[in-house]
């Protein structure tokens, strides 16, 4: 047996005794720093039953958005309420100029001249950013099991950042602030109706 924790599954499973005895051989230098057996084991124990806990929700998590990412690339399409709050992960993950080009080109729906021009660069420039963020986010998203193509993130992105607000907020929201700016009213509070 070779780790620890087998060594203490095999003792509490199946009452090994020649598992305990190299368990405290193996960790005597431990055990004489902590104080006893039973505060060690009640340690190591909580810590491997959290450690299992934690993997079996990473396993979880990224068993619900590898279905949701497989559900994008047919025509089944997503469950976009439970893949939006990843994506803004995702998004919120990105380096500031990667997150504002993404947020230009997507939730702005912006062209790609109107993305350089914003951002100070050529369209060249501006469609090269913007290859690069959907790459990053399909890179962080891979990492959590999400399998997708840039081209399907950028489908995506394009089609549901239309929906990410309710119709009519950002018309309210500008013609409020702008009622507030004329007015003179810069310190007053916005509210929206």
């Amino acid at each position: 047996m070779d780790s620890a924790s087998e060594l203490l599954r095999a003792w509490a499973e199946h009452g090994s005794e020649e598992a305990f005895a190299e368990l405290v051989a193996r960790k005597a230098r431990v055990l004489k720093a902590e104080g006893s057996l039973a505060g060690w084991l009640h340690r190591h124990t909580c810590y491997t039953a959290a450690a299992a806990l934690r993997r079996e929700r990473r396993r979880h998590a990224r068993e619900q958005t590898a279905v949701t990412m497989h559900a994008l690339e047919h025509d089944s399409g997503p469950d976009w309420p439970s893949l939006a709050p990843l994506l803004d992960d995702a998004v919120n993950a990105l380096g500031e100029k990667d997150r504002r080009a993404v947020l230009l080109r997507f939730y702005e729906q912006r062209d790609l001249h109107a993305v350089g021009t914003m951002l100070g660069v050529s369209d060249d420039a501006a469609q090269k950013r913007v290859a690069h963020a959907l790459e990053k986010l399909r890179v962080w998203l891979g990492r959590r099991g999400v399998m997708s193509s840039t081209a399907a993130l950028a489908g995506l992105l394009g089609a549901q950042s239309v929906n990410a607000a309710p119709a009519g907020t950002g018309l309210a929201v500008t013609t409020a602030a702008l009622a507030a700016a004329a007015a003179g009213a810069g310190t007053g509070t916005l509210t929206l109706v």
